[in-house]
């Protein structure tokens, strides 16, 4: 394989060629910024040997960020011979002055989550303790949580957060002009950060192909991860630099499995999945999303929720106001869909509801979201409805014409809701994931004119020298960066017609999918998951739960007891759905409800007495009252048995897991926590496995057949 060839080197810089001179000025400057950096002597915080290099450039002081001019290396390919050389592109430290009009920090920053989201909780560790600190400063973080005090969409105005000036320098960054004032030049971290991930080499001699790190416990960071068989892991994650801020990370496309939420032929069209809305009755004017996406997020909806509280609980400070703690919810690829769909319904169907105060207090109503290359997830109607929610558009819908869907849906939810969500989608131009599915499909506030997609929407272009480089040949994906290549972020599509096209990447174009704003998410892919040789997934358990039940497994950071280790806990996620409540709030029958409770206790061998407990317990979920939301719940079961109680007892019966030492988390466990008979509430180990539990589905056979006998006589008698 050869080195970039003139395919991939991007025609739009020819103009830079021309204004800097020909002398051998690139080669010298990179290698002589970068070698000497990799024998300083790393700091404190970076004592891990086997890390020293990555430590070593994060020593580098901020080079001046106005020599682009510099000449772009574009040397012929090399001889087969050398072609595992290294290229100079990984060594540049001259980075472009054209960042375009739209970006800013905070999309940066959520870029950086959305990458660490595809490691696992070990990696994650090492890796944030490496980043937020010593590469993105503390104070950076201090003054993002101080401006989200006064609202979620003040954060994207860097000027004010960070009291920028014009033609100043912050933080060791330039500046730069954008439509909404003055912002960072935030490339010169990425690029650290891409070496602190394996993604470029540090120096001529350390290619940075392994990402394995060893770290340290750290006292500023708490979170929690769920992971289920179905799919990869959500990181619900804060930092004690930032009491008021809950980032909920959604990993991107982890294996084949997971791929076939937005490619089975079942997403080809927009699936009502209930009529959420109270008085939406026209087929037009229900929630309609893409099935394979919302069926990962609506199944562990409880689960996220209660692990948002509990983190939030575990940072915040305890003399804050009540609704202090925000929620910013992001991901890259999928993850940017299932973050797309939370936004929604957090906002329509979870902070909405009456209780949520109570039941949350710490938590605000309103929400972030930030999504990286994400697939099309909403039907068109629904993105209609998501942009009227979010607070960039919320006075350009003063002046819009409303067709009756809309008028529908505005009239049947709680005009309070509305300017909610604090949205922005970014894409890399070219980016095909974003394209898909094409038909049935839409991108929130994308196709309803110019000024509401110039609200919400952000393409920018690609810094790939190289998209299928060999510098980790035989062991992973790599590619070259050149941040020397403009990023020119714009708001329309007339922006991009007439400004650069960015490089062109013949060698592999999902590279357009792989980088955004700076930060390579082409390490995080493994052939061997997609390609399903090499999964790393929750396994199901096959001596502790039915065939084909979904195992969901939690893990918190730190432990309740031991701050310098992670606590594991699994669970059978088909035992928490309640299916049988589901059918009777749908009928809304009271009487059909008390003859299935009285059934469904003599069935579990538990007393009334128990039975009206638990279901006490139960209706303390925000989901149980909602109008019409467990209509959902009849094609994608919620993991509505997960109240505060049960995620409580979760983490407190939980295993350790020595995540400073241990690689890999496990992926199944010996202890299941286990509800709906007379043991709730505790981990069985190898109780209540197979056989008890197929006895329990025959029985639910024969009850569900005279529940119908039942409910026909009831509603003869009726008539």
């Amino acid at each position: 394989m050869s080195s970039p060839t003139a395919s991939d080197a991007p025609k739009p810089k020819a103009p830079t060629a021309t204004e800097a001179p020909k002398p051998k000025a690139p080669p010298e400057a990179p290698t002589a910024t970068e070698t000497p950096t990799a024998t300083e002597t790393p700091t404190a915080t970076e004592a891990p040997k086997p890390n020293a290099p990555i430590a070593a450039a994060l020593q580098t002081t901020n080079k001046p960020q106005n020599s682009s001019k510099q000449l772009t290396d574009n040397a012929a390919p090399m001889p087969n011979k050398f072609k595992n050389m290294f290229n100079k592109k990984d060594l540049k430290e001259t980075f472009t002055t054209d960042y375009g009009t739209s970006v800013n920090m905070i999309s940066f920053i959520s870029s950086v989550y959305s990458r660490l989201a595809y490691m696992n909780e070990h990696q994650f560790l090492g890796h944030y303790t490496k980043i937020f600190g010593p590469i993105i400063p503390y104070e950076l973080m201090k003054n993002i949580n101080d401006t989200i005090k006064t609202g979620t969409q003040n954060i994207l105005n860097d000027e004010k957060m960070f009291s920028l000036k014009k033609g100043g320098n912050k933080f060791g960054l330039d500046t730069y002009e954008t439509t909404n004032g003055t912002s960072l030049r935030f490339l010169p971290w990425a690029q650290k950060i891409n070496q602190v991930n394996g993604e470029q080499r540090i120096d001529a001699k350390t290619p940075n192909c392994d990402i394995e790190t060893t770290t340290t416990q750290n006292d500023n960071l708490v979170f929690a991860t769920i992971a289920t068989s179905n799919y990869g892991t959500t990181y619900v994650v804060g930092d004690k630099q930032m009491p008021n801020i809950v980032n909920v990370i959604f990993r991107g496309t982890s294996d084949a499995k997971s791929a076939g939420s937005y490619s089975k032929a079942s997403s080809l069209t927009a699936m009502w999945t209930g009529n959420i809305i109270s008085g939406l009755e026209k087929e037009e004017d229900k929630e309609k999303f893409l099935y394979g996406i919302y069926k990962i997020l609506i199944e562990t909806t409880h689960s996220l929720v209660e692990a948002i509280n509990y983190v939030s609980n575990k940072i915040k400070n305890p003399e804050a106001e009540n609704g202090s703690v925000n929620v910013i919810t992001t991901g890259h690829s999928l993850g940017g869909g299932l973050a797309t769909i939370f936004a929604y319904v957090y906002v329509a169907h979870i902070s909405n509801q009456k209780n949520f105060t109570d039941l949350y207090p710490s938590l605000n109503v309103n929400i972030g979201c930030f999504t990286y290359g994400s697939p099309r997830v909403l039907s068109k109607d629904l993105a209609t409805h998501f942009c009227e929610l979010t607070t960039n558009n919320k006075n350009n819908f003063l002046n819009y014409q409303h067709n009756e869907s809309y008028k529908n849906f505005i009239s049947s939810i709680n005009s309070v809701i509305l300017g909610r969500i604090t949205y922005l989608r970014i894409v890399m131009h070219n980016d095909p994931v974003t394209a898909v599915p094409k038909v049935g499909y839409s991108h929130p506030c994308s196709d309803l004119g110019i000024e509401m997609r110039k609200a919400t929407n952000v393409d920018c272009l690609v810094q790939v020298g190289n998209s299928f480089s060999n510098r980790c040949r035989g062991t992973r994906l790599a590619m070259t960066y050149d941040f020397d290549l403009p990023l020119n972020c714009v708001n329309t599509k007339e922006d991009r017609k007439n400004g650069p096209k960015g490089p062109l990447l013949a060698k592999m174009p999902m590279g357009y999918h792989t980088e955004y704003l700076g930060i390579s998410y082409i390490g995080g892919i493994s052939l061997g998951n997609v390609f399903g040789k090499n999964i790393k997934r929750v396994r199901e358990s096959t001596n502790k739960t039915k065939k084909g039940d979904t195992v969901c497994r939690i893990l918190i950071y730190p432990s309740q007891n031991d701050p310098s280790k992670a606590s594991v806990g699994f669970y059978d996620l088909s035992i928490y759905r309640s299916k049988s409540n589901v059918a009777s709030l749908n009928t809304r029958d009271i009487d059909i409800e008390k003859i299935e409770s009285n059934e469904k206790s003599l069935d579990d061998g538990i007393t009334k007495e128990q039975d009206i407990n638990k279901n006490q317990n139960t209706s303390s979920t925000i989901f149980k009252n909602m109008t019409g939301i467990s209509k959902i719940m009849v094609e994608v079961p919620e993991d509505i048995m997960i109240t505060n109680d049960a995620f409580k007892e979760i983490v407190n019966n939980s295993e350790y897991y020595d995540i400073i030492n241990d690689l890999t988390p496990p992926l199944d466990g010996d202890n299941f926590f286990i509800t709906g008979n007379s043991k709730a509430m505790s981990f069985e180990g190898t109780k209540g496995g197979k056989k008890s539990r197929r006895k329990r589905k025959t029985k639910k056979l024969r009850k569900t057949k005279k529940l119908r006998k039942t409910h026909t006589q009831y509603s003869r008698r009726r008539k």
